[in-house]
């Protein structure tokens, strides 16, 4: 429990303002984390000045030659006049002090306030107000920040804003700045640090794009991101949006796609295009794929062809100018694809791993997993998805790291 340094009303460690007074705990709190405000310096005694005022001594009168007197106006002999009183020296009347009251400027103030009271209101001269738990245990919500508090309180302990209808007091929780919404302060934070690091073919960085609010373009002739140089993107290829705090690409219809590095696990579904190294494939399951033999009408004989085995799936191989390359199944239960070693080999693809990724078969799907290859095995994105922090995409013949701070 905080007690308000205004009201004395013991308020919850949490509050914000006294739910009573309307005081700043919030900043009384930060002033003195320990609770205790200094106590107020004591009072100076009043400085006296003497009452009588003492004039310093005048300095002697040099000897002075007296003429004798005519012998008509001396005096008889053996008669003298009597001395003249000394003159009565007053003090001058800049130089009197006052008569007994100190002066102004040394008089101590009457009390000095605590270093707090400049930023909450006036200390209430009432009473303290009871705690919340004796209040009552019925809830009043706040109607401008929801919180709930205790019936018969007048300020919010979240807001400070007063809860009995009536207008709020000086200093009170209505005139005060109020937090932005958390959720929309977290979003303002990841667009503003969301980032698009270029990686070369050696794995060092290159270019940064930092991605702002709103919709950024990449394209090789459109946008904001433009890569003049690279003839595999389209001139308008993608744009990076933020939908409900994360961040997302979108293909623009682009002819070559987006392409997203597999993590973990990945379920493919039929026509999936797959980038390993150089190469370029698309999974076909059988039960999709198009006969090429049909039967006649009233011909009830068998096709005869290669056995199927266990497969369970296909990759096509995808040449540069659009055609068809080799079709090679995906037996068993497990296929994979290497440089060195695999069911599928790839020998004259330097980007592709010795071990690169796998296809299983798992419950009628086909699922794919990199092997911890070097470069990465990626998978087209259907329209639009969502990335995340430390991911890896290809445009076009560009690789891109998404950094989201």
């Amino acid at each position: 429990m905080i007690k308000c340094p205004s009201c004395g009303r013991e308020n919850a460690d949490n509050f914000n303002f006294c739910l009573d007074c309307g005081c700043d705990l919030k900043a009384f709190r930060e002033a003195f984390p320990d609770g205790v405000p200094p106590a107020p310096p004591p009072p100076q005694p009043a400085r006296t000045h003497p009452v009588h005022f003492e004039a310093p001594p005048l300095p002697a009168a040099p000897p002075v030659a007296v003429m004798p007197a005519p012998a008509a106006l001396a005096p008889p002999r053996g008669e003298h006049f009597p001395p003249l009183p000394p003159p009565a020296l007053a003090p001058p009347a800049a130089l009197a002090p006052p008569a007994s009251a100190p002066p102004a400027a040394l008089a101590p103030p009457a009390s000095a306030p605590p270093v707090w009271a400049a930023r909450g209101p006036a200390p209430a001269t009432h009473a303290p107000a009871p705690t919340p738990a004796a209040a009552g245990t019925a809830s009043l919500v706040c109607g401008s920040c929801g919180s709930p508090n205790d019936v018969g309180m007048k300020f919010c302990g979240n807001c400070g804003k007063r809860l009995d209808g009536t207008a709020p007091a000086a200093g009170g929780g209505a005139a005060r700045t109020m937090f932005m919404h958390a959720a929309g302060a977290v979003a303002a934070v990841r667009e503003k640090l969301c980032k698009l690091v270029t990686i070369d073919q050696t794995g060092r960085e290159g270019m940064t794009f930092t991605l702002k609010s709103g919709e950024t373009l990449c394209g090789r002739e459109h946008g904001v991101i433009l890569f003049f140089d690279d003839p595999y993107i389209s001139p308008m290829h993608c744009r990076f949006a933020f939908h409900e705090g994360n961040l997302r690409v979108i293909d623009q219809g682009s002819l070559n796609g987006v392409y997203l590095r597999v993590r973990e696990e990945r379920r493919l579904a039929a026509g999936d295009f797959i980038r390993v190294g150089r190469q370029l494939f698309r999974f076909e399951s059988l039960s999709h794929a198009a006969y090429q033999v049909k039967k006649t009408d009233g011909d009830n004989s068998r096709i005869w062809g290669s056995p199927t085995g266990t497969a369970f799936g296909r990759l096509v191989q995808i040449l540069e100018d659009g055609r068809t390359g080799e079709i090679r199944l995906l037996t068993g239960d497990r296929c994979q694809i290497g440089r060195e070693a695999g069911d599928i080999v790839v020998p004259t693809d330097g980007f592709v791993s010795g071990r690169h990724c796998a296809f299983v078969a798992q419950q009628g799907e086909t699922v794919l997993t990199d092997l911890g290859s070097s470069n990465g095995t990626y998978v087209r994105i259907r329209g639009e998805a969502d990335v995340a922090h430390g991911d890896f995409l290809l445009v076009g013949d560009q690789m891109l790291r998404v950094e989201i701070v």
